[in-house]
């Protein structure tokens, strides 16, 4: 019994921080990549060394699959995340849940995306600097957008939650959201063995279909302070998260519940919106630094 107990601890706590599993991330950078002026889409090519994480959708992985497994990068731990306090109206970022810790910057993510933007756009910086921040920037802004960052769940962002999820063994709703709600999209594509590529090309022309009704997703980035208004940007789109993720029926689940059979239909708008504004809004940040 102590066996199990550890185990499913060590199950429900592993994915503390992650957000959308590599392919949500790619589909992401993927999006933002495809909306660029030719001007940022140069500018970031220069960014992006041959080899690993040479495209947009694979940098967007970058902090996930490389930084986390880098104890130098220890740091960059709790920016993936906004730390919301109990029965909050909005999320804040201060000293409280968003420090900065100056070598660094805000150590949460939404003072983090204004952070490294801002390092993006500072010509006294290294390339190296910039491909780093390249990195973050394009992996926090998707961290944002899937709803259990803002910590509204359980204090932990869903991750000591377990629900079951198809009739599986049990597992923490943050993974759930993380990898599995992707996961069964991709599977549903026609075609044999659909990937990320094809999930991405299915929203972009959704985006498509939608035209300039998805103007109002890209932020008002005007004026001198770059990092200011990208961190206000931020702060709202904390918003919409956290308002998701306090929605019972999306996550009004636990003790071991099973989700319900339509959960896949009923959280299929949410995935696909959170995705595509990311991606849009990634583009936004990248096309105002390039321009």
């Amino acid at each position: 019994m102590r066996l199990a107990l550890t185990l499913l601890a060590c199950l429900l706590a592993s994915p503390a921080a992650h957000a959308w599993g590599d392919d949500g991330h790619r589909i992401v950078g993927q999006i933002a990549w495809d909306s660029l002026t030719p001007t940022a889409r140069e500018a970031v090519s220069a960014l992006l060394p041959p080899g690993d994480f040479d495209t947009l959708a694979d940098a967007a992985t970058w902090a996930d699959v490389y930084a986390r497994t880098d104890p130098a990068y220890a740091w960059a731990n709790p920016r993936h995340y906004v730390g919301t306090a109990p029965r909050s109206e909005h999320v804040t970022a201060t000293d409280a849940n968003c420090a900065d810790d100056g070598a660094h910057g805000p150590a949460c993510v939404v003072g983090a995306i204004g952070h490294f933007a801002a390092r993006l756009n500072d010509p006294a910086l290294s390339h190296d600097d910039h491909v780093e921040a390249l990195r973050f920037l394009a992996h926090f802004v998707g961290d944002l957008h899937m709803p259990l960052h803002t910590f509204h769940l359980d204090g932990r962002g869903g991750t000591l939650t377990p629900v079951t999820y198809r009739h599986g063994d049990p597992k923490s709703i943050h993974l759930v959201w993380d990898v599995d709600l992707i996961a069964t999209q991709l599977a549903a594509l026609p075609g044999a063995g659909p990937t990320w590529t094809d999930l991405a090309a299915r929203l972009e022309v959704d985006l498509e279909v939608r035209g300039q009704s998805t103007d109002a997703w890209r932020p008002d980035l005007q004026g001198s302070d770059l990092r200011g208004a990208v961190t206000a940007a931020a702060l709202g789109w904390a918003d919409e998260s956290y308002a998701l993720a306090g929605r019972d029926d999306l996550f009004g689940f636990g003790g071991d519940a099973a989700l319900p059979r339509r959960y896949d239909r009923l959280t299929r708008p949410f995935v696909d919106v959170r995705l595509q504004q990311a991606g849009v809004r990634l583009a936004a940040i990248l096309n105002t630094i390039f321009r």
